[in-house]
């Protein structure tokens, strides 16, 4: 047994010593002060612990007498049967129905009220709209998806016209698959046989989202690209806040069930990326008559908030064979050699990946090493190898901006962490001290590294996470972004980007290496891919999955084999209480 001060000071020492669990401590010391006993506080601190991982509950006797951290003194948590007399003797501790602060379920599950209840009305109204009755395709459908499509189709393009079948005639799709499988393309030809479908005095209202602005702007330029060939005149995307219309400072948006968005047709992009809270802003806001579809990769990177909300749903109804999910798997964009690895990688197969590393394709190459010091020290070699030819593109803008933007294109390097050995920082400046290297054997300028915007600038047209390039001396430089694509020009020119004085940001940090979690959504010809530690907690399948399936013509992989066997292994897994929300409504319905 704990007693409260001991427990108190513990905590104390935590938030100082542990910066990870800070917040988790100061929730328990909440606890503690509406007079909670111990064994509910440390509820409190493994809730919040896992909320800050991304799960919306923990359960109770996967935690149950384990010992809380590795920092010293560390208490356990209470024994199962203790814990939940302490869980139950509380009145801050209640079921379903009742409007405690925590929810108990079923003995086994504890959540906070707010995640419990987003859950529950996520699953309520995906539950709703898979139970709507589905309206039978009409003679003008079947006109334009003829018209759309043509015939015959071969097994691809039968899959995209029945995306755009099942859009039109249903009212929530989930449209899934790896990138360069034709997901833009399947989006921009399901809105032309929309727009075709509803004829000329129709007015169809078509909404576009992304959950990032950069997110959205892809999106815009993919889809004008895609529709040229479709034949349809596309509106832009926004994010899913503006779409909503977030209020400026508070947790509320403008739409929701009592004003619903005014759409026929809701598109939103970068799934993957939906926080358990948003989705369920984003469900409560669409009119019942709207048809949803959701487009992603499921087995790409959680949102980076609480949820797995996309991956959870198409995961619980393909389990059941509900034709609601498309899984797009034709690729059109990777070598085969990439195809088989994301593939390998899905399917939780490291040997089959190993064998084909070992057989050293053009696409695919794996530089083994023992160890981050190893990795560090293999990384500078490359930079002075052949192999860092394809950097050589990364020069000072002169007066070719358009030659500049396709070359950050080509290659990126992607790293785990942010810190250490081998994070950005480090990494970044390894890269520029090795191309500057290069170009002085080689006489040529010294290369300048890519800038990437650490926030939204909307007064500029900018986003989080666009990528920036430096021009000028170094004492005055400036930063040129891409602000939009001509999507018949091919490649961005002048008029689609913007010069601003480096002095203006302060948000910028270089972009050579970046997170695979920052690459997420992004492509590029090359990757080098720098694997951490075999014992590191960002190491996961998905992660490996991001990484590998950023890359469209070569994978350059450096790092060990423990590290990379380890990372296949692990899924990232997220305790969520969603598919069993969803069952359990779908049962009673």
């Amino acid at each position: 047994m704990m007693l409260a001060e001991p427990l108190k000071r513990w905590l104390r020492r935590c938030q100082i010593n542990q910066p990870r669990l800070a917040v988790a401590a100061a929730v328990a010391h909440w606890l503690l002060r509406l007079g909670a006993d111990w064994q509910v506080a440390l509820a409190g601190f493994a809730l919040a612990a896992a909320e800050a991982e991304g799960s919306s509950r923990i359960t109770l006797g996967a935690l149950a007498g384990q010992l809380i951290c590795a920092e010293p003194l560390a208490p356990r948590y209470p024994e199962r049967d203790d814990w939940l007399r302490a869980l139950h003797a509380t009145e801050l501790v209640g079921t379903a129905d009742s409007a405690s602060a925590l929810v108990l379920v079923a003995d086994q599950h504890l959540s906070w009220r707010r995640l419990f209840d987003h859950e529950v009305a996520v699953a309520e109204a995906i539950a709703e709209r898979l139970q709507m009755p589905r309206q039978t395709a009409s003679a003008a459908l079947a006109r334009a998806l003829t018209q759309v499509f043509g015939d015959p189709l071969n097994a691809a393009e039968a899959a995209q016209r029945r995306a755009g079948e099942l859009a039109l005639t249903r009212r929530l799709l989930l449209l899934t698959g790896g990138p360069g499988t034709g997901k833009t393309t399947t989006v921009a030809r399901l809105i032309a046989v929309a727009v075709a479908a509803a004829g000329p005095t129709q007015r169809l209202r078509i909404a576009l989202a992304a959950p990032t602005g950069k997110a959205a702007r892809r999106l815009t330029e993919s889809l004008q690209a895609a529709a040229a060939l479709a034949g349809s005149a596309l509106s832009e995307a926004v994010t899913l806040h503006r779409l909503l219309g977030a209020k400026p400072g508070r947790l509320a948006f403008r739409h929701s069930q009592a004003l619903p968005l005014e759409a026929d047709l809701v598109i939103v992009d970068e799934a993957s990326m939906i926080d358990l809270s948003l989705m369920r802003h984003l469900l409560d806001a669409l009119p019942a008559t709207a048809s949803l579809v959701l487009v992603g990769d499921a087995d790409q990177l959680a949102p980076v908030e609480v949820g797995t909300v996309f991956a959870d749903l198409v995961a619980a109804l393909e389990a059941r064979g509900d034709d609601s999910v498309l899984r797009l798997d034709h690729n059109y964009r990777a070598s085969g050699e990439l195809a088989r690895a994301a593939q390998a990688i899905r399917l939780h197969t490291a040997d089959p990946l190993l064998a084909q590393l070992d057989a050293g394709g053009a696409g695919l190459r794996f530089y083994r090493t023992a160890n981050a010091a190893e990795t560090h020290s293999r990384f500078e070699q490359l930079l002075r190898s052949p192999a860092a030819a394809v950097f050589d593109g990364w020069l000072p803008i002169t007066a070719d901006a358009s030659a500049a933007f396709a070359a950050l294109t080509r290659v990126r390097v992607l790293a785990a962490a942010r810190h250490g050995a081998l994070g950005l920082a480090e990494l970044n400046r390894l890269l520029e001290r090795g191309l500057a290297a290069r170009a002085q054997q080689q006489h040529l300028p010294r290369p300048r590294l890519p800038q990437m915007l650490t926030r939204n600038l909307p007064e500029f047209g900018l986003a989080n996470g666009d990528i920036g390039l430096l021009e000028g001396s170094s004492a005055a430089s400036a930063v040129r972004f891409q602000i939009a694509a001509n999507p018949t020009a091919g490649a961005p020119n002048e008029a689609s980007t913007r010069v601003i004085p480096r002095s203006a940001f302060v948000d910028l940090e270089a972009a050579g290496v970046m997170t695979v979690h920052k690459a997420q959504g992004s492509e590029f010809d090359t990757v080098w891919l720098l694997l951490p530690e075999a014992d590191s907690p960002l190491l996961s399948r998905q992660w490996l999955y991001t990484a590998v399936t950023r890359a469209r013509s070569q994978c350059l992989i450096i790092g060990s084999e423990a590290a990379l066997r380890q990372a296949i292994a692990n899924p990232l897994c997220r305790d969520s209480g969603l598919p069993e929300r969803l069952r359990e409504i779908q049962r009673k319905g």
